[in-house]
């Protein structure tokens, strides 16, 4: 399956953000990203940072990123205590882990981006080597001796859905970057560590602007629509046809969409292969194991290799979009079935490799361990989907950052005649009252009335009753 095309689905209520991707050629749910209050990310936020310490053994850097807290630099260099650099966030902190930083930092439009220190062009794996790629780059050429010295041909990374447009496009995003550069670099002269020098794009935004080439878009928040209406006409022509406001008085966008299924089916611990069998996805603080089971036995129950075969590459090609969907990250091992023929356990690597090439995210599938394991690494980039919606590791209870927010989304999703008395336990209640107090205050506002919590345990969905 390939990236190009798509529907992209952007929902609000209070509290929380939701956008979800939907492949153009199954339709089935590509990707997720949840933006909530209480979890603050700060990935792609370039900042100048204070070194704290130098670790001399293991030749890391610890950070002062300021509001943003500690940040650790993998490689410090010739960097000494007290030193000033320019860095971008790469990975939120997570786990008592600091963020990760990097001094790479890349400025991302629609359709081109720079990175501070790279040599050369590089080009999307999906735009591959035809025609196509030899027409981008005599429009890239020329654009660029139109800019000048704007010294963006050393750094530039031309993404997918540049194939969708044409010159004027890619000169007025080439101009764009250059600004952005200039602003970044200006602002590193005056800044006084640790400063923001640049703040991420707007999650909704950016979903929009790392969405694949022509895909529909639509949201049920009018003030996001009108936004993005303007953005899309000004600098996004290949989204031009396909963005539409849903009116959220016509019911609750996702579950419109039938997408609400696919996101309880990424947070279930088993899940079924398409032509049969079924992914077991075990996600523990060591790794995530990702058991193939063909229905049969372990061994694949009397069927022949090549059949399982053919089961083990769909189990690849699933696996990979769970992977995706559920942002696993870190060491990742999947367990096929086992071949009676050794040598195909090679092309099944390539049909992993093959299946993870659309990642936006840093995969590498390693290989074979001598356990017959599919070995894969994950650049982890911010919390995995169960994390978002589950308690601690070992705990099948909901988040009580998420609980809440699934609340007020129901109270506003299903009015009635009476007043919502919501069930709830304490620590959801703290939520409502902490982190989400804003959102809260914002569901009461348009509900006319405030919320009555009653305490009790927590159900998916929430229980909500209207009483008179």
């Amino acid at each position: 399956m390939t990236d190009a095309g798509g529907e992209l689905y952007i929902d609000a209520s209070p509290g929380e953000r939701r956008a979800a991707l939907l492949d153009a050629e199954e339709g089935r749910l590509r990707h997720l990203a949840i933006d909530r209050n209480g979890r603050p990310a700060a990935v792609e936020t370039i900042l100048a940072a204070r070194v704290t310490s130098v670790d001399g053994q293991t030749g890391a850097a610890f950070l002062d990123l300021g509001s943003i807290g500690d940040g650790l630099l993998a490689k410090a260099g010739k960097l000494t205590q007290g030193a000033a650099i320019a860095v971008q966030v790469s990975r939120d902190a997570h786990g008592g882990k600091g963020a990760a930083v990097t001094r790479a930092w890349t400025l991302h439009e629609r359709y081109l981006s720079w990175t501070a220190g790279r040599q050369g062009i590089s080009w999307a794996r999906a735009l591959g080597q035809g025609k196509r790629r030899a027409e981008l780059e005599e429009i890239l050429a020329r654009a660029l001796d139109a800019m000048g010295a704007s010294g963006l041909d050393d750094g530039l990374q031309v993404r997918a859905p540049a194939a969708a447009v044409g010159e004027a496009a890619l000169l007025a995003d080439l101009r764009r970057l250059a600004a952005r550069r200039a602003a970044v670099e200006q602002a590193l002269k005056g800044a006084k560590p640790p400063a923001i020098l640049e703040a991420p794009a707007d999650f909704a935004l950016r979903q929009v602007r790392d969405a694949p080439a022509e895909s529909r878009v639509a949201t049920d928040d009018r003030a996001f629509f009108q936004r993005l209406k303007q953005r899309v006409e000004g600098d996004w022509p290949d989204l031009a046809a396909g963005i539409a406001f849903a009116d959220p008085a016509k019911g609750a966008l996702l579950e419109r969409a039938g997408i609400a299924d696919e996101i309880a089916d990424a947070l279930s611990r088993h899940v079924s292969i398409p032509g049969g069998g079924r992914l077991t996805i075990d996600d523990t603080e060591a790794m995530t194991v990702i058991d193939v089971d063909s229905g049969r036995s372990a061994d694949g129950g009397g069927l022949k290799d090549e059949a399982v075969f053919r089961l083990n590459k769909r189990a690849c090609e699933e696996a990979a979009r769970q992977i995706r969907l559920r942002n696993l990250s870190g060491l990742i091992v999947i367990d096929c079935v086992t071949l009676r023929a050794k040598g195909r356990m090679r092309a099944l690597v390539d049909a992993m490799r093959a299946a993870v090439k659309g990642d936006p995210v840093k995969t590498d599938v390693l290989g074979v361990t001598a356990a017959g394991l599919i070995e894969i690494t994950r650049q982890r980039t911010g919390p995995s989907l169960g994390e978002l919606h589950h308690a601690p590791m070992g705990d099948p209870a909901p988040a009580p950052d998420a609980q809440a927010a699934a609340i007020l989304r129901a109270v506003l999703r299903n009015p009635g005649p009476g007043r919502p008395v919501v069930t709830a336990s304490d620590v959801v209640e703290r939520a409502l009252d902490g982190p989400l107090a804003t959102a809260r205050a914002d569901c009461e506002r348009r509900l006319g009335r405030p919320l009555e919590i009653r305490r009790g345990p927590d159900s998916v969905p929430p229980r909500i009753d209207l009483e008179r």
